[in-house]
């Protein structure tokens, strides 16, 4: 649900109460968890993928099935923090998904379907715009970070053996219609 014009000029300056968000309590369950607060968990997994071309329809259902079991959305990270400082018992372990401009264009999206952020089009793999960000050339990035990535993957927990548990499990499902490029 994007928030119109007028409802970004008007957000709370110290931001969405996520114990309280009147009025934004549909776009934080529609919004994923770690883009408004970080996640706080101890640990993570970021795997960088490349769906397979001629298995496009096992990435879509993979892509459901992680979707409706691992995302996290912010209105779900908001009542686990709540309940991490109550209890001081962590949460389950978080999940989210990004998907790059060759990730859409993979799953067939195209033209207006895309975002329209500038930057985000260009994608990673220009010096230009890392120049401007401030990152270092493309030629000296580490491997598997050089090619084309479709999706970034994340994945946190504070118990780092259930973490690596989880992302073992997803990652021999993943492999039926995607590429790991890099496991960071």
């Amino acid at each position: 649900m994007p928030l119109s014009d007028h409802e970004l000029a008007t957000l709370p300056a110290a931001g969405i109460d996520g114990e309280q968000p009147g009025p934004y309590a549909d776009l934080l369950a529609d919004v994923q968890g770690n883009i408004l607060k970080s996640h706080g968990r101890d640990h993570s997994v970021l795997l960088f993928v490349r769906w397979r071309r001629g298995h496009l329809d096992a990435a879509r259902r993979w892509i459901a099935a992680f979707a409706s079991t691992w995302v996290t959305s912010a209105a779900r990270q908001f009542v686990e923090a709540h309940h991490y400082r109550a209890t001081g018992e962590p949460g389950p372990v978080f999940g989210a998904i990004a998907f790059s401009r060759h990730g859409y264009e993979a799953l067939g999206f195209a033209g207006v379907q895309l975002p329209a952020d500038v930057p985000f089009r260009m994608g990673m793999h220009h010096d230009e715009l890392g120049a401007l960000l401030g990152d270092p050339p493309v030629s000296s990035w580490e491997e598997g970070y050089r090619q084309p990535c479709d999706a970034l993957i994340s994945l946190a927990d504070d118990d780092r053996d259930r973490l690596w548990r989880t992302v073992d499990d997803l990652s021999g499902d993943l492999l039926a219609c995607a590429e790991i490029l890099q496991r960071e």
